[in-house]
């Protein structure tokens, strides 16, 4: 091979390294940007928002419920919850407790030791009581009101909610006062949150051990009760004072 031929291969190799190389002089180009994680979809619909500057109690309750970092969310979210166990978590979280070290707030026995009390007649512990978890909540809290229904459904009407305001419900299937309850049979209940917006659409939040924490939107003119169930509601007040603070 002549000295030409050298010097062309020479030169087709130097050019195919260069644009193996990006071409030429120019600069490297930028490695593609990694895609990111996707978004874990929070345990509220989107339409879950709170209404602006309604009071202290109703922000809080909005907060405590968006914050999907926050210890009542952890608690709740972490496994399927009874229902009682998120209610009684929801309204000591109301008044600014919650467990301080980070490890406990998905702890049952942590949640419980910050007011055993409140837990205990919320959660329904004395079984010959199965509405305490009612007037716990008036003692809890200045201010909360109640209202009584039996068995809702086409003959009785489903006790008024008051809009912009939280309300906690207590469903009984099958009860009376002198009823004992049966946590898994016919006389199986619920206990719940009722937010009412101005409008009169409704968030239904609860919790089960089958389904787990959700939140449902019902629209103005919806059944948030189950029909022919015994129902009592706690009603909030806007702002938060304790009870014989």
């Amino acid at each position: 091979m002549d000295s030409k031929a050298i010097v062309a291969v020479v030169a087709l190799g130097g050019l195919a390294a260069l644009a193996m190389a990006g071409g030429g002089g120019s600069s490297p180009q930028p490695a593609p940007a990694r895609p990111e994680p996707p978004k874990r979809e929070p345990p509220y619909p989107t339409g879950l928002r709170r209404p602006d500057s309604q009071g202290e109690l109703l922000d809080l309750g909005w907060d405590l419920l968006q914050n999907e970092h926050s210890p009542i969310m952890a608690f709740i979210t972490s496994e399927n919850r009874p229902c009682s166990h998120m209610v009684a978590a929801w309204a000591i979280a109301l008044s600014g407790e919650s467990p301080r070290d980070r490890r406990d707030w998905t702890d049952f026995n942590a949640w419980r030791n910050l007011n055993p009390e409140l837990w205990d007649r919320i959660n329904l512990t004395d079984h010959s009581r199965p509405w305490d978890n009612i007037p716990a909540l008036s003692d809890f809290i200045d201010g909360v009101s109640s209202l009584v229904k039996r068995k809702v459904g086409i003959q009785h009407a489903a006790p008024a909610l008051t809009p912009e305001r939280w309300h906690f419900v207590q469903s009984w299937d099958r009860a009376g006062d002198e009823v004992v309850p049966k946590p898994e049979g016919p006389d199986s209940g619920h206990h719940y949150l009722v937010w009412m917006g101005k409008g009169g659409d409704m968030f239904k939040v609860h919790s089960s051990v089958r389904d787990g924490y959700r939140v449902e939107a019902i629209k103005r003119g919806e059944r948030w009760y189950k029909n022919g169930s015994d129902l009592r509601v706690a009603t909030l007040p806007s702002t938060m004072v304790r009870a014989n603070a």
